[in-house]
């Protein structure tokens, strides 16, 4: 009887005031429950987790800059290593949009800049790493990984509507210029994915250094595939479904197939799409 009645007491004292997490889309968020009246306040810092010596957050803007051990609501930053250095816009302090930044390596760099929007995925394994991601005036989606040495930079006014960056190989960089529209679905990746040996000698085969470029001003299409040792110059067309994978020397060409050819000479585009 007497147990009966404690519990009948506990469960009238937890619908009178009561603490715990919702789970909602956007993660845990506290609540307070005071005369069966639930208040819920927003987690403001989300997960942020730094492991080893001499790493830095940074918020700046062209004034200042502020080192802050906290991520915001919208972020989901994890660092495991030594002497990392990330610098983000301020606007990401006040403003929303989602950005998880997951690495494990040494004397890794990255840099994003302001964006219209953004929903990126930035994973890096390895040390000695470089991303770069100039301001925008355009919404960007991407995920990107990258291995040991490694070099994704990205330029000014870029727009990315889903796009996947690989450079996920030692030493692999990827050059990206400024004022490129990128659609949906497109892959860039300056690497195999693996290895590659010789049946007879067991010799690696794809282990070179590769390097892809994209010029400044360059259009490329929905599902398309741009692959190691491409090069697209300025003022180019990828048309879509296309598949990527040499240099082109010719600036204003539209190309498009599999693989890619020229299919247009002496072009250009516009981003306006009122014609």
């Amino acid at each position: 009887m007497v147990l009966f009645v404690q519990v009948k007491t506990m469960k009238f004292i937890q619908k009178i005031f009561s603490v715990g997490n919702d789970l909602d889309s956007k993660g845990k968020k506290k609540f307070i429950r005071i005369f069966g009246i639930k208040i819920t306040f927003k987690n403001y810092f989300r997960k942020y987790k730094f492991i080893g010596t001499n790493n830095h957050l940074y918020y700046k803007d062209k004034n200042s800059s502020l080192e802050r051990r906290k991520a915001t609501d919208w972020m989901d930053i994890s660092l495991k290593g030594n002497n990392n250095i990330i610098i983000l816009d301020k606007m990401y302090l006040f403003q929303k949009h989602f950005m998880e930044i997951d690495l494990e390596g040494d004397n890794n760099y990255i840099e994003i800049g302001k964006t219209n929007n953004i929903n990126a995925s930035i994973i890096i394994r390895g040390n000695n790493c470089v991303f770069k991601l100039k301001k925008t005036n355009f919404g960007i989606k991407l995920k990107s990984n990258m291995d040991d040495n490694s070099c994704i930079e990205i330029g000014e006014n870029c727009s990315m509507g889903e796009v996947s960056i690989y450079a996920y190989q030692k030493n692999a960089t990827i050059i990206i210029g400024d004022d490129c529209m990128f659609s949906t679905g497109i892959l860039v990746q300056c690497h195999d994915g693996h290895k590659i040996l010789d049946n007879s000698t067991g010799v690696l085969l794809n282990s070179e250094k590769n390097t892809l470029q994209i010029g400044n001003h360059v259009w490329i299409g929905r599902r398309s595939n741009i692959l190691k040792k491409a090069v697209i110059p300025d003022n180019c067309i990828v048309g879509t479904g296309s598949v990527v994978t040499r240099k082109f020397t010719d600036e204003n060409i539209a190309i498009a197939g599999n693989p890619a050819k020229i299919v247009r000479k002496n072009i250009n585009w516009d981003r306006d799409g009122n014609f």
